[in-house]
């Protein structure tokens, strides 16, 4: 009799393959149908060696133990026969027959070492059995020691080479040694001796699955579906072949045929859920995980692909929560941890996603993904020398992933090391040019440089590769924006806003571009909003309180600057701002008194002079707001546009 295990492949998609195919284990081919045919009309040793007698047995003796075992095992009282076994072999310590009948029994009661220990005795007394070989090598094979299984079922087919059993248990342990080829042979002999049998073709086509042959597979699933059509096993599995092939409408009639054959087949309808979402069909995808689920609650891997679903769905948060219910069930799952981190991270809660990140990289510290991700939320949130590390121990893992060296180039651009971050962002396009964000990235390179124009064309060739991305939008937003094309930057920022509703920077860009076009109410609303979603953004606080000034609320601007500084102390505009604020509330002396410590801090900021300069004129000291316009004037080009205001106002002192 044979134990067929059903297969299972699975095909995800944004994480690395987790499990995999499980070979059929095989029939016992002594064990039940001729279960001790040593002791019946067709030993398989010479009698002479069985029975020193054709006399009656001797009740005290060995063989009328034997009998006893005999016909307490068929009784299925399997203790008992094992027992009466052992008391044959007392009275005759070196009968095969007595240790090789144990052995069935001991295995059959799970005992598997001791089983072993049984047929390798048997084995030592019938050196030339090639019975007792194969049931050494399938205990040895249950008992996972595949290298010593191969040696014994070898040595059953080196003594029968007809024995097609022992072929087929062959082929299964070949296979559990990863000697495909060598299964591949063994399984054919088996079908040479036994063609009529369907499980030998079976375990032929999955040795060919494994091997990745789909043809040779299908092919071998199809002569046994031919032999045993109504079986769900072989449906199924024919179905995973047809998968992997790309023939989702076949896989999905298999997979629905296995499933009516057998209700309760649990594994067919997460089958046919993975051929479903393949084929875009989202939600009959989720009704089979469901239908998998009726049937087996404890699922960990159809939750995962539940959570892939969703997500493809775009719902992230119904995605995260099948992620977290898979981790509940297996937290080995490192796929599932991994793709939890990844939907955390589109919502931006960094704190979980990196949580989630690093739970993937327990299980597989080799997940360069995983590590690259983990290395963009330290960059999303501030922390550079980590996000470097991170990124770096990613390409050192797989020197090939192109989003780790877009992930470093980021971080050396906002180091401010423009031409080598655009060096690892063209290097990441060389590896993969439909890599979106960076073609993003290089745009945002022209856009440091102060070409506009050069960055909208690298953002337009991002957008070709991946239109759903609102942080090329709302860049693209402020290049066109720094070119004056206010309508097509204030579309792009409604765009980034309707495929990211809570994207706090472009509701910031936003009110950028309506302040620019006049629209300072609406510009006002705008930088709200980017607050509501963030309260610790500092450039909107900052740009709430430029449009305060410009609507006359120089006390609100003055409050907007101070939150602006509480989160980021260094923001050296917004203190300027704060300054302006101070001179319309007519508090000229603390704006002079902030400014002149600007100045002591940054003395080569000419921004800071202008604004001294003004606060100075205000305040009436002529003196000093001459020395302050002419320390800018020192540190800005001839160009600037602002040089020509200064002159006419120290022409006109």
């Amino acid at each position: 009799m044979r134990e067929v295990r059903r297969i299972r492949t699975l095909l995800l998609p944004h994480r690395t393959p987790a499990g995999g195919r499980h070979t059929r284990f095989g029939r016992f081919s002594i064990v039940l149908a001729a279960i001790l045919p040593l002791l019946a009309a067709k030993p398989c040793f010479p009698a002479a060696e069985l029975y020193a007698a054709t006399d009656p047995p001797d009740p005290r003796g060995a063989a009328a133990r034997l009998l006893a075992g005999r016909a307490y095992f068929q009784a299925d009282s399997l203790e008992a026969a094992a027992e009466a076994f052992r008391e044959a072999m007392r009275f005759e310590p070196e009968s095969a027959d007595a240790h090789y009948n144990l052995g069935l029994t001991l295995y059959l009661l799970g005992r598997l070492d001791d089983a072993i220990a049984a047929y390798r005795e048997a084995a030592r007394l019938a050196p030339d059995s090639a019975d007792v070989q194969n049931n050494l090598g399938v205990a040895l094979l249950e008992a996972g020691k595949h290298p010593e299984a191969v040696a014994a079922l070898e040595k059953a087919v080196e003594i029968d080479s007809l024995d097609g059993e022992a072929w087929y248990n062959l082929g299964r342990a070949r296979a559990k040694t990863g000697r495909l080829d060598g299964a591949v042979e063994a399984f054919n002999r088996a079908i040479t001796l036994n063609p009529e049998d369907p499980l030998d073709h079976a375990n032929l086509a999955d040795t060919y699955l494994t091997r990745g042959d789909l043809g040779e597979a299908i092919a071998a699933y199809e002569k046994a579906l031919r032999h045993d059509p109504s079986n769900p096993d072989l449906v199924n599995n024919y179905g995973l072949a047809l998968l992997l092939r790309g023939d989702l409408d076949g896989a999905i009639r298999r997979f629905r045929k296995a499933a009516g054959l057998r209700p309760e087949f649990a594994e067919a309808q997460y089958n046919l859920g993975l051929a479903l979402h393949r084929k875009g069909s989202y939600q009959a995808s989720l009704g089979a995980y469901r239908n998998a689920l009726r049937i087996r609650e404890e699922f960990p891997i159809v939750w995962y692909d539940i959570g892939l679903t969703y997500f493809k769905m775009g719902q992230r948060n119904q995605a995260i929560l099948a992620y977290r219910r898979a981790l509940e069930m297996d937290s080995t799952l490192a796929g599932a941890a991994y793709n939890l981190g990844l939907a955390l991270q589109q919502l931006r809660r960094w704190d979980e996603a990196e949580a989630a990140y690093r739970q993937a990289l327990a299980v597989r510290p080799d997940l360069a993904v995983a590590e690259n991700n983990l290395g963009n939320v330290y960059y999303k949130t501030g922390r550079l020398d980590s996000a470097l590390t991170a990124c770096e121990r990613a390409v050192a893992l797989d020197s090939t992933l192109a989003p780790a060296y877009n992930n470093i180039g980021l971080v050396l651009l906002r180091r401010g090391q423009i031409d080598s971050a655009n060096t690892l962002f063209r290097r990441a396009i060389a590896l993969d040019d439909s890599l979106a964000q960076a073609w993003n990235n290089v745009g945002l390179v022209y856009f440091f440089r102060g070409q506009p124009d050069s960055s909208v064309v690298m953002y337009k060739r991002s957008l070709e590769l991946r239109w759903e991305d609102p942080e090329t939008h709302n860049n693209a937003a402020l290049a066109l924006l720094a070119l004056g094309y206010l309508n097509e930057a204030e579309q792009g920022c409604r765009i980034a806003i309707q495929q990211s509703p809570d994207y706090a920077e472009a509701h910031n860009t936003l009110g950028l571009v309506l302040k620019k076009k006049g629209d300072l109410e609406g510009a006002d609303k705008a930088f709200r909003e980017a607050l509501f979603l963030n309260d610790h953004y500092a450039d909107a606080y900052h740009n709430l309180a430029l449009v305060r000034l410009d609507l006359g609320d120089p006390a609100t601007a003055l409050t907007m600057t101070r939150e602006a500084l509480a989160v980021q102390p260094d923001f050296v505009d917004a203190r300027l701002t704060e300054a302006e604020a101070l001179l319309d509330l007519d508090r000229s002396e603390e704006a002079v008194a902030l400014l002149r410590d600007v100045v002591g801090s940054h003395p080569e900021y000419a921004p800071a002079y202008l604004s001294l300069g003004d606060a100075l004129g205000e305040a009436g000291d002529d003196a000093d707001m001459r020395e302050a316009y002419g320390r800018f004037l020192e540190l800005t080009p001839p160009d600037d546009p602002v040089r020509a205001q200064v002159n006419r106002i120290l022409q006109g002192s």
